[in-house]
């Protein structure tokens, strides 16, 4: 499978994402979720580890953080999914941000280390986005349209691949340019995401390009006018194309805002979670605890909409700082 090395993308210093560009971008966080109340004040390094899309979220989280304790900080350490877990199953960290919840064989290891569950709180809300070159015509893009052009099988009813975007109705000069397909490597958590959703549980083809992150697949999609790529939110920029999506069974092209991505209408969307570390019947660390309480605030919410994402809505957040006590 060819693989594009994100090193090889000098362009990324002189292109922001979008949701530092277009400020009428910022999702609005419910007025109802309470404000952070410090309980303690924390001096201590608080450790995590997680899925690197998260990186940016944890910066801002960090630094909002801060401005209640000066003197802590947040230790992040960025990895795909799969051995972020294992770090935490092993106790390398305070906390686990992930891009999805642990499997059953990793709650297994957990529960073999431990002799107990972690506690998973949901955090906040992503959308995978698809987008195109900024000078590609396109205006939508179907879910089966993606599954003919990412897919082995097809199963999402197309009845032939789509190989250049003449395929997808494309003249003049694009009807014969190639389709050049990007992606996150297939152990990461969008891939196998986008392997559930939108290619059935199907197969990648082994012309699909493997970057190793998401900027890397949006950096290359700004570099390549032939290409498409899907990412998390945190790699929406404004030098691409992001496409509205019409949804299996649908006819109608939904783009990934704040309201369609709410209401269940846009087809491609995942909560982020917390995991953290306590045995029953014992408390959290305080210094855990400060930093959970916090990410779940008003504030920790405003930071999920400075970094780009959908914060949590007002039950999830409920739910989770009851998990918390």
């Amino acid at each position: 499978m060819p693989f594009c090395p994100r090193a090889l993308l000098v362009i990324c210093a002189t292109v922001m994402p979008l949701a530092a560009q277009l400020e009428h971008s910022r999702a609005k966080v419910d007025p109802s979720i309470p404000g952070y109340l410090p309980g303690m004040t924390i001096t201590e390094m608080v450790t995590a580890v997680g899925s690197d899309p998260l990186a940016q979220l944890c910066d801002e989280w960090n630094l909002g953080f801060r401005k209640f304790n000066p003197s802590a900080n947040l230790k992040f350490t960025p990895s795909t999914t799969p051995p972020a877990v294992k770090a935490f199953v092993e106790g390398a960290a305070d906390l686990a941000f992930l891009a999805r919840e642990m499997t059953p064989p990793e709650l297994k290891a957990f529960e073999a280390k431990h002799g107990y569950a972690p506690i998973r709180i949901p955090l906040c809300i992503d959308a995978t986005i698809v987008f195109v070159n900024r000078s590609n015509p396109l205006k939508k893009i179907s879910m089966g349209e993606l599954d003919a052009i990412y897919g082995t099988k097809r199963l999402g009813g197309a009845k032939e691949d789509l190989k250049t975007w003449g395929d997808l109705g494309l003249r003049g000069e694009w009807k014969s340019r190639t389709i050049t397909p990007y992606s996150r490597e297939k152990t990461t958590a969008i891939a196998q995401l986008f392997r559930d959703q939108v290619l059935l549980k199907g197969e990648a083809k082994p012309t699909v390009v493997e970057c190793i992150d998401a900027n890397s697949v949006a950096e290359s999609v700004i570099t390549d006018a032939g290409a498409i790529g899907y990412a998390p939110m945190v790699a929406w920029y404004a030098s691409n194309r992001v496409l509205p999506v019409i949804p299996y069974q649908s006819e109608e092209a939904i783009a990934p805002t704040q309201e369609a991505v709410l209401a269940g209408k846009y087809p491609m969307t995942r909560l982020n979670y917390l995991y953290v570390n306590r045995a029953p019947g014992k408390p959290l660390a305080p210094t855990v605890k400060e930093f959970a309480t916090f990410v779940l605030s008003r504030e920790g919410q405003a930071c999920v909409a400075d970094a780009g994402l959908f914060p949590a809505p007002p039950d999830l957040v409920k739910a989770g700082l009851k998990r918390l006590q």
